[in-house]
């Protein structure tokens, strides 16, 4: 988000407004080419953290002149990124809304008023397959333990066209073969990617640079805005609740491993004993199974006369075997270990035992929710199905858990962020974090907010 200073957080709180819109016109170099001021009549900004697109525009222009209809050449065409920025005070102070490309424009003239309408999309789009993206006609392969980083670094440079980026490096590798046939995009190699692990996103921020990083929660993180602010720009609030959507108790299996081994394990001290017919060596990827008659701490295997290896997570930290006289499964990695990949089919379960919760389990019941086959597929291992049953419990309580704020537009507010509000006729202040902004560029437009609570004691996605 952008950097608030002191003067932009108190400017915010006056209660007059001087707004002017700038649009630059950028080539696809992100070079500005053109400046378009004068002519916005209306428009709107939309940021949704969790929509694929994340910023969208809405923008009406009066047409002064031939170079604003829609003609090759124009300063609005296909050819061309616009960059939508505002100045709330008339001071100069340009805040940066967005880059985006044109998408839908259309031109109307009746007696005396010459319009252009246009919406705008984030360069994602240029990913979606919605203006570019698309895949040369043979299949897109990511071999199994690649890097995630390293994947979509190469993804987005070398297919997608983009060098400007901020990827975090996740210690997951690719736990399968990624592959996407002809007619796919460059967005779903990257959604394939991010998806690996739940609690990650992607997004264009402002400036048009590409960001793949951990969702943030909102966990030791500082608020941006405070009572201080709200008191003087909150116009009404609003709480709706979609009692449909609201999960407290969610279990996700993912594929069924066929391992190519398999046998009854005894116990020796900490090591699993497993006699597989036909096993003279260990080969990398393959897959093995063995039956557990019991839990023991820091396990091993050993399967025949060959070496005993600890199972260990995606992590690298020593597997804990759940349950006793259950089958599990175990990919050799090559590297003196074998990835402990849980049951046969990866299983998990998380429940909302917060007791601050509105949905707690011990004050409402349990309302359960089993998500399993298409996407849920892809789950490797049971690590990573609790990863994403973690997520699919956060996304039916936590972000049901949320209110609505009208206010005096905040320009430079962005989603994902953590702020302290204390609700109408209430007196306790909590905090909540921002998920998706909706803003009028009109001279009195208002802005309406909608923030998730945030609860400190719930698990970190």
């Amino acid at each position: 988000m952008a950097n608030i200073t002191g003067a932009m957080y108190n400017d915010a709180k006056k209660n007059i407004r001087d707004l002017r819109v700038k649009i630059n016109v950028l080539n696809f170099n992100m070079q500005t080419v053109d400046e378009i001021t004068g002519v916005v009549l209306d428009g709107s900004i939309n940021v949704d953290a969790t929509a694929d697109i994340r910023r969208t525009c809405s923008l009406s222009l009066v047409v002064k002149d031939s170079t604003l209809e829609l003609q090759p050449g124009g300063r609005i065409w296909v050819d061309k990124y616009f960059q939508v920025l505002i100045d709330y005070l008339n001071k100069g102070d340009w805040i940066n809304m967005g880059i985006y490309l044109v998408d839908a424009p259309s031109w109307s003239y009746d007696p005396g008023n010459s319009t252009l309408s246009l919406q705008g999309l984030d360069l994602m789009s240029k990913l979606t397959g919605q203006r570019n993206g698309y895949l040369e006609g043979i299949p897109t392969i990511i071999p199994q333990d690649s890097s995630i980083r390293d994947s979509m670094i190469s993804t987005l440079v070398d297919l997608g066209g983009f060098n400007n980026y901020v990827i975090e490096d996740n210690p997951q590798p690719v736990p399968y073969e990624i592959k996407i046939d002809q007619g796919g995009t460059v967005y779903d190699v990257l959604s394939e990617l991010r998806d690996i692990t739940p609690n990650y996103e992607m997004f264009f921020d402002v400036d048009g640079v590409f960001h793949y990083q951990k969702i943030p929660s909102g966990q030791n993180e500082a608020s941006y805005i405070q009572d201080d602010m709200w008191k003087q720009i909150v116009l009404s609030e609003s709480t709706s609740v979609d009692f449909g959507e609201v999960k407290n108790v969610v279990e996700v299996y993912g594929m069924s491993h066929d391992p190519s081994h398999y046998g009854e394990a005894t116990v020796d001290g900490n090591t699993y004993k497993v006699t597989m017919a036909g096993v003279d060596s260990l080969t990398k990827g393959l897959i093995y199974g063995f039956k557990a008659p019991s839990i023991v701490e820091n396990p091993t295997l050993k399967i025949n006369s060959l070496p005993a290896y600890p199972l260990v997570n995606e992590d690298g930290t020593n597997a804990v075997i759940p349950q006793a006289n259950k089958f599990y499964v175990v990919q050799y990695k090559g590297e003196e270990n074998f990835l402990f990949l849980g049951y046969q089919q990866p299983y998990a379960i998380a429940k909302d035992e917060n007791p601050d919760s509105p949905f707690y389990i011990n004050t409402i019941g349990e309302i359960r929710q089993v998500f399993y086959g298409d996407e849920y597929e892809n789950i490797w291992s049971n690590d990573l199905a609790q990863q994403r049953a973690n997520y699919e419990l956060w996304l039916h309580t936590r972000l049901n858990d949320s209110i609505s704020l009208s206010v005096v537009p905040l320009y430079w507010l962005d989603v994902n962020i953590l702020v302290d509000y204390t609700r109408v006729n209430t007196t306790e202040t909590n905090q909540y974090i921002i998920k998706s902004i909706d803003t009028s560029l009109s001279p009195d437009g208002t802005q309406t907010i909608n923030m998730v609570r945030y609860y400190p004691l719930y698990p970190d996605i």
